[in-house]
């Protein structure tokens, strides 16, 4: 992956499952993706599995 020494990937969980024209990279390749705790468990159990840390935000309590 380019030149980054580490590729870190901030994705709601409405990103997952679109199709879309471009792509940033795999996700085997991400060191770090940031998501929120709507995305269902299974699918940030799927993430977790391939990426290198996964980090779940909490929603705020506004």
């Amino acid at each position: 992956m380019g030149c980054a020494s580490q590729v870190v990937v901030l994705a709601d969980y409405s990103k997952w499952g679109m199709v879309s024209l471009s792509s940033y990279a795999r996700l085997s390749a991400v060191d770090t993706l940031v998501t929120d705790e709507a995305m269902p468990a299974d699918t940030r159990e799927a993430a977790a599995a391939t990426v290198g840390r996964l980090v779940v935000a909490a929603a705020s309590a506004e």
